[in-house]
C-alpha cells in the first residue's frame, strides 16, 4: 500500500547513512543548474541525471532548472504531517537512498497542500498544444489535485483577470482546474489561448488534494516532483535570460562588477575568510596571539603614550619621573656626577671633589633641651658650620649608669628623626642629666668623637 510504502521509507531514511560524493546524482544537484561533477555536462545533460529512478524526468523536463526550487507553504491534511516537505524539491527521483534528499516525495493527506516556487526560472505558456507544466506523483495514477499558479508579473495577472480565471483564494494564486487520473499535466494555452509564447509568466505552483482520504492506503496525493516543461531562465536579479548571479559572498551582481566576490572578503582577500584588521592597523586572525599587540606601549594600553625611559622604566614622557630614576645630580642619565660633602654635583674622581668645604670643622653641641613640644629645643641635636662639610657615624645617649637609652648611626645633620627626642621605649624620662657619645666624619674622610653631658628640663 502507497501509504505504509511512504511510512517504511521515512523510517528506513532514519537509519541509513550514506555518503554522497560531489556528483550530479541527487534531486536538488540535478536541478541546480551547476556542472557540480566538473564533467562539462549540467542537470539532466548528465548520464548521472538521467538516470534517475524515475527514467523520464530529464525526458520530459530537460532542463533541469525547469524543476521547482523551494518549498513556500506545506500544509498536511491528515493528523500525521511529512516531516521533509522539501523532498518535492528539483528533479524526479522517488526511490534514491540518499540524506541529502530524502524522503522523495511529500503526501498531500485529504485537502493537504503544498506550495513550490521557481527560484532561477519561471513557468510559462509555449504557444502550442503541449504540456507546459508537469506533475511527478508516484504511482500510475494522478489522486485529484487542484492546481493553482502564481502569476510573476502584472501583465500575466491582468491577462488571467481579462480571461476570467479566478483567484483561488484571493491571495494572488489563480485556479487553473483539476487533474487527475492519468492526467499529469497542464497545458497553460488550452486555459487561457491566444498569448505569444513565454507572454505568460508564473513563479510558484500550488497543488491542493480534493480525492485522498487519511484511513486509506494513499493519503492524498505523492507529490515528487514538478517541472515547468516550457521554461524561462531568470537571473538573481528575476531578470528573464539576466547576467546576474549569486557571487561567492551571496549577492546578486554582474560577474563583471567591480563589487563581485567583495562584500565578503576579509582583509587577506579571501572571501568568507576571517582575518580582520586588528586596532593597530594590522590584518590578522582575531586569535592570532599578536593581535591588537604591535600598538600596545609598554603599559599594555592601546595606544598609550607610555614608553621605556633612559632609566629603564615605563613612562609617559611628561612624567616628572621620566629619565630621571637612573640622572646624576647634573640631570645626565646614567652620569656619574654626585653631592659630595660640600654640597657641590661632581664626577667622585674630580679634584674639586669634597674640596671646597674641607678645611672648616665647627660643630656646636648643646649642653641642655627641653622636650615639651613647645616647638623649641625639643630635640637634643647637634650643629655644624654651614661651610663645614660632615656627617654623623654615631649618636649615642646613656643615662648616668651607663645603660643605652637611645642610638642611631649614619645620617645627616639635617635628618632630625635621628636625634634624640627625650624618650626611651616610647616613654618620656625625667628631668635630669645624660651622657652623649658622638662620633662625627669631616669631608677630608677624618673623623672625631665629642663626648659629654646634656641636661633634659621639661
Amino acid at each position: 500500500m502507497k501509504y505504509l510504502k511512504l511510512l517504511f521509507v521515512l523510517f528506513l531514511f532514519t537509519l541509513l547513512s550514506h555518503t554522497i560524493s560531489a556528483q550530479e546524482n541527487t534531486a536538488l544537484l540535478c536541478a541546480d543548474g551547476i556542472d557540480n561533477d566538473g564533467d562539462g555536462l549540467i542537470d539532466c545533460e548528465d548520464d548521472n541525471c538521467i538516470s534517475l529512478p524515475l527514467a523520464n524526468a530529464c525526458a520530459i523536463c530537460p532542463s533541469g532548472i525547469s524543476f521547482a526550487d523551494v518549498v513556500l507553504d506545506y500544509t498536511s491534511g491528515c493528523a500525521l504531517t511529512d516531516p521533509q516537505p522539501e523532498g518535492a524539491v528539483g528533479a524526479a527521483d522517488w526511490g534514491v537512498f540518499t540524506f541529502i534528499d530524502s524522503p522523495q516525495a511529500v503526501f498531500l493527506g485529504e485537502g493537504g497542500r503544498l506550495t513550490l516556487g521557481f527560484t532561477d526560472n519561471l513557468l510559462a505558456n509555449s504557444e502550442d498544444d503541449q504540456q507546459d507544466l508537469w506533475i511527478f506523483e508516484i504511482g500510475d495514477v494522478v489522486e485529484g489535485t487542484s492546481l493553482a499558479l502564481r502569476p510573476a508579473d502584472t501583465a500575466t495577472a491582468i491577462a488571467l483577470v481579462a480571461a476570467g480565471i479566478p483567484q483561488a483564494d484571493n491571495d494572488g494564486f489563480f485556479a487553473f482546474g483539476n487533474i487527475g487520473g492519468a492526467t499529469q499535466g497542464l497545458d497553460i494555452d488550452e486555459i487561457v489561448p491566444g498569448f505569444a509564447a513565454g507572454t505568460l509568466v508564473f513563479d510558484a505552483v500550488r497543488m491542493t488534494d480534493i480525492s485522498g482520504g487519511c484511513d486509506s492506503a494513499s493519503p492524498g496525493a505523492d507529490i515528487d516532483a514538478i517541472c515547468a516543461v516550457f521554461s524561462l531562465s531568470v537571473d538573481c536579479a528575476g531578470v528573464i535570460d539576466g547576467t546576474f548571479v549569486l557571487d561567492e559572498c551571496g549577492e546578486c551582481l554582474e560577474p563583471g562588477s567591480p563589487d563581485f566576490n567583495q562584500s565578503c572578503l576579509d582583509c587577506t582577500g579571501t572571501p568568507n575568510g576571517t582575518a580582520v584588521t586588528d586596532d593597530c592597523g594590522n590584518c590578522l586572525e582575531p586569535d592570532d596571539p599578536t593581535f591588537n599587540q604591535s600598538c600596545v606601549d609598554c603599559a599594555g594600553i592601546l595606544f598609550g603614550p607610555a614608553v621605556i625611559d633612559s632609566c629603564g622604566l615605563c613612562l609617559e614622557p611628561g612624567d616628572a619621573a621620566f629619565n630621571q630614576s637612573c640622572s646624576d645630580c647634573a640631570g645626565i642619565p646614567n652620569g656619574t656626577a654626585i653631592f659630595d660633602l660640600c654640597g657641590v654635583c661632581l664626577p667622585s674622581d674630580s679634584p674639586d671633589f669634597n674640596a671646597s668645604c674641607l678645611q672648616n670643622k665647627s660643630i656646636y653641641i648643646p649642653s641642655a633641651f627641653s622636650p615639651n613640644d613647645d616647638g623649641i629645643n625639643d630635640l637634643f641635636r647637634i650643629f655644624k658650620d654651614e661651610t663645614t662639610l660632615a656627617s654623623v657615624i654615631s649618636y649615642r645617649i646613656y643615662d648616668r649608669w651607663g645603660e643605652l637609652l637611645f642610638v642611631s648611626e649614619n645620617f645627616a645633620f639635617d635628618e632630625s628623626k635621628n636625634f634624640w627626642d627625650g624618650k626611651f621605649n616610647g616613654r618620656e624620662t625625667d628631668n635630669g642629666v645624660f651622657v652623649y657619645v658622638v662620633e662625627v666624619r669631616f669631608g677630608d674622610d677624618s673623623s672625631e668623637i665629642f663626648a659629654g653631658d646634656v641636661s633634659l628640663l621639661r
